[in-house]
């Protein structure tokens, strides 16, 4: 059985760590005393930068890609099904911390009561609040790492199952102010001034680097049934043309490994397998090219599960999928979405009309009613029957 999920290959840096906070713990100040300042949080820490990744690229086995670290003591197996991400981005920026409260200040001094012999006195002056601390600023993120990925230029096919992500630290939250003193700012986020390299050797002891992978993926294409009456009918073939395939990525498409073309198999869809089409090699990025000849599916008369005999009327998706199949059987990921369709037949019989009880000896008239889908007319068909 084929294993299924993403390797990693983990250099980021690590996250900074969060300010210091006070708790707010501080009863009020003594009568008549002024509250005391809240204290300032502390200073977060920066996110780490990420580190380096350098690998080399290996065939060994069908289905199978071997990655090797740059110290040739590290290795990793990529199986069929199984992908390799490749990550080097750097650490968060630590959070600001929150300034403390200033404490409340102390009541006043209470008044005496009026008697018969004196005026009331009056009360004292509340103390004031202290001053809040300061929240602190956010660290800043870490700055991204490098990948490098070196391999033969007879293997460019192994860079299929790779995912990079590169990317500098976000910076850290700023802090909240405490009451009323003033809040930090926001960290800034770490530098994305980093390298994917793709190093290619060629035959002629070049090398030639590029910043990213091949990316290949459906423009358009034609589809049509194989009568061309406009319904794609169970026991016909549905037909696939005039597709075109663009190179959205950073480096050409390989030279010398194959990719065929055929249209992904469904409930009621069965492709012609042994009629691919094949992409031209080494398609530049940026290059939209069209590829000759058509694809051929079988439109199946029934799902499997379903009565012989009940009516199909379905929508159903096409999908093509292209696949390095000659070492390593493997489909070329985000290579085509789906174009819904619908199947079914150009007639359909409705349940006949007729009496409910027929004497012995009388004749009865059957009626069935025939829709033509493809004409978008009614017609109404009438037999006689003993």
């Amino acid at each position: 059985m084929a294993a299924s999920g993403m390797k990693l290959i983990d250099a980021s840096g690590r996250d900074g760590q969060s300010a210091l906070e006070f708790i707010n713990t501080q009863p009020e100040a003594p009568r008549e005393r002024h509250g005391k300042g809240g204290r300032s949080a502390g200073d977060p820490t920066d996110g780490a930068p990420g580190s380096e990744i350098a690998v080399r690229l290996a065939y060994a086995e069908p289905s199978v890609v071997h990655v090797i670290g740059g110290s040739e003591t590290e290795f990793w197996t990529i199986a069929s099904g199984e992908t390799l991400l490749l990550r080097a981005n750097g650490g968060n920026g630590g959070t600001g911390g929150r300034g403390e409260h200033g404490q409340d200040g102390g009541p006043g001094r209470c008044g005496c009561d009026a008697t018969r012999y004196r005026l009331a006195g009056r009360g004292g002056n509340g103390g004031n609040g202290g001053d809040a601390g300061f929240g602190s600023n956010g660290a800043d993120g870490g700055s991204a790492g490098n990948v490098y990925v070196t391999v033969a230029e007879d293997d460019t096919d192994l860079l299929s199952p790779l995912y990079f992500s590169v990317k500098g630290g976000s910076g850290g939250e700023s802090g909240a102010h405490g009451a009323p003193g003033e809040g930090g700012q926001r960290g800034r986020g770490g530098k994305s001034h980093c390298e994917v390299c793709i190093n290619v050797n060629r035959g002629d002891d070049t090398v030639s680097t590029y910043p990213g992978v091949y990316k290949l993926e459906v423009v358009r294409f034609d589809i049509t049934d194989e009568n061309q009456d406009g319904i794609n009918e169970p026991g016909e073939h549905l037909l696939v043309h005039n597709l075109v395939v663009r190179n959205a990525g950073l480096m050409p498409s390989p030279a010398t490994r194959s990719i065929h073309v055929l249209i992904q198999g469904t409930q009621y869809l069965e492709p012609v397998s042994s009629e691919p089409l094949q992409l031209p090699f080494g398609i530049r990025p940026g290059q939209e090219v069209e590829v000759s000849g058509l694809l051929r599916a079988f439109i199946r008369d029934q799902a499997h599960g379903e009565p012989v005999g009940s009516m199909v009327d379905v929508n159903d998706c096409v999908q093509l999928v292209g696949v390095f199949h000659e070492r390593l059987n493997r489909p070329i990921p985000g290579f085509c979405g789906q174009t819904p369709i619908r199947i079914g037949y150009p007639l359909v019989l409705d349940a006949p009309i007729y009496l409910q009880s027929v004497a012995k000896g009388d004749r009865a008239r059957f009626r069935w009613l025939v829709s033509c889908v493809t004409l978008a007319v009614t017609m109404e068909q009438t037999a006689d029957e003993d």
